[in-house]
């Protein structure tokens, strides 16, 4: 038995979060043209060929934040 996937009602996108491109691609038969969609969760550098070959409309990736190195500043400001 199939499910039909239907946004609901309102939505103007759907978050495809941590799935892999074959999950992500029966929802963009499904779904596309209808709503936006957009995969995120897991993509890097080494992999986000493969989630927009299955053209989903974002593509959300916080691999470059994962392993920033942080810098420690200070700000200090006086009232003249």
């Amino acid at each position: 038995m199939r499910t039909q996937l239907r946004p609901i009602a309102g939505a103007d996108a759907i978050l495809l979060d941590n799935m892999r491109p074959s999950e992500i691609m029966p929802i963009v038969n499904e779904l596309k043209g209808r709503v936006i969609l957009e995969a995120s969760g897991g993509i890097t550098p080494d992999n986000v060929i493969e989630y927009a070959r299955t053209g989903v409309d974002v593509i959300s990736s916080g691999y470059i934040t994962h392993s920033a190195r942080s810098l420690d500043l200070t700000m200090d400001a006086e009232r003249v």
